[in-house]
């Protein structure tokens, strides 16, 4: 989110922020939405390059970052070609009936995370209305080939910060599905508020 509010449309930005940190494991960049070819250095290295405005993204910039000063750039590619997927943006000067303001570079959150060499890479919780449970679904990135092997996810539901279970659960492979109830014992209700660690 530049906070520029500039409403032109720009065929480039670039962007530029010095970092300091003491990176272990394994450091992710992660872009919530940025519009439409985005191109990563770190400390005059490619990291990466991502096309697609509206989906989010991750970078590994484990081999490029060091402890201390780090400089990151980034650079948003756009078009007004009309074979780019560009959802309701204008391209006319003015808003006109349903098609609003360009949306150019970076325009949703973006965050450094320092995490393990291995990792949670994807979390999708659903619920199971029908069952009162919910259904937890992980993909981990593991340090070696057999670490899924020795890794346990451990989940807690609470509910108005009382905690309704836990359960443990082990990877065969990197991937991990299990239901766990959500139904509290002691009342007619659900507990949606759901940590995994």
């Amino acid at each position: 989110k530049s906070g520029i509010h500039e409403e032109t449309f720009h065929s480039c930005v670039w962007y530029q922020k010095h970092v300091v940190c003491e990176p272990t494991g394994t450091t992710l960049l992660h872009f919530e939405g940025s519009d439409f070819e985005t191109c990563v250095w770190v400390n005059g290295e490619k990291a990466g390059i991502h096309k697609g405005g509206y989906e989010r993204f991750t970078m590994d910039l484990s081999d490029l970052i060091h402890a201390g000063d780090n400089l990151i750039v980034v650079r948003v590619r756009d078009s007004m070609d009309m074979r780019q997927p560009r959802g309701k943006q204008r391209w006319l000067e003015k808003n006109y009936k349903c098609w609003y303001v360009q949306t150019t570079g970076i325009w949703k959150t973006v965050w450094l995370e320092f995490v393990g060499k291995s990792y949670i890479r994807d979390l999708k919780l659903t619920p199971v209305m029908q069952d009162g449970k919910i259904r937890i679904e992980t993909e981990i990135a593991a340090e070696h080939e057999n670490a899924d092997r020795s890794l346990v996810l451990r989940a807690e539901v609470s509910f108005h910060g009382k905690s309704i279970g836990v359960t443990e659960f082990g990877f065969h492979g990197t991937r991990a599905t299990i239901e766990m109830s959500v139904a509290d014992p002691n009342e007619d209700s659900f507990a949606w508020s759901t940590h995994a660690w």
